[in-house]
């Protein structure tokens, strides 16, 4: 029997008393780095902000393992936590892939816009147009989802609030204020 199956024995028994096991359950994670490092070193990941992340990850999965682990003969408790670690690993590292998209998958295409067409962010809907005739005009072109948009903005709605009230995404929001806005500009 191996070091890290005497250590989890340790934690093992004094978890079945209801006795602290802290100290024990500190020796163990400490005993399974040198494994959660070579899973890294495998993996080539270079970055230490994600190595350390991958580390916590891995002390995490030491303590799944250790509430998951059935005692057998054919598997031994590091097999076991081994395996419990890389997948921990594994499942944060496609976590953090796929969050790198979010922003993108929410997207909401623009036609056709050029560097050129982009609005300043700073200006305001009021400072589009400056007298009532264009807002008549302005309204009488919008869409009935433009039309509410325009009216939330004038009552202060945040970008939040509008999403929830119209059931859209925030940049859905963001979109069509950039629309209004070049649309107040050609009028």
């Amino acid at each position: 029997m191996n070091q890290i199956d005497k250590n989890y024995l340790k934690v093992h028994e004094l978890q079945q008393a209801s006795l602290p096991y802290d100290k024990e359950l500190t020796t163990l994670i400490v005993s399974l780095e040198s494994s959660m490092h070579k899973i890294i070193d495998d993996m080539s990941i270079a970055d230490p902000n994600l190595v350390e992340d991958l580390m916590q990850e891995g002390r995490l999965s030491v303590c799944k393992a250790l509430a998951g682990y059935v005692p057998n003969e054919n598997t031994s408790f590091y097999t076991f936590a081994y395996q419990c670690i890389r997948n921990g690993m594994l499942d944060y590292l496609r976590k953090q892939n796929s969050k790198k998209n979010i922003v993108i998958s929410q997207a909401v295409p623009l036609d056709n816009i050029n560097e050129n067409e982009i609005e300043d962010p700073h200006i305001s809907l009021e400072d589009a147009f400056d007298n009532n005739s264009k807002i008549e005009k302005l309204m009488s072109v919008l869409d009935d989802t433009q039309k509410k948009i325009v009216s939330m903005l004038i009552e202060d709605y945040s970008y939040d609030q509008m999403a929830k009230v119209l059931n859209k995404n925030t940049k859905y929001i963001d979109n069509s204020i950039q629309k209004i806005k070049k649309i107040c500009k050609s009028i």
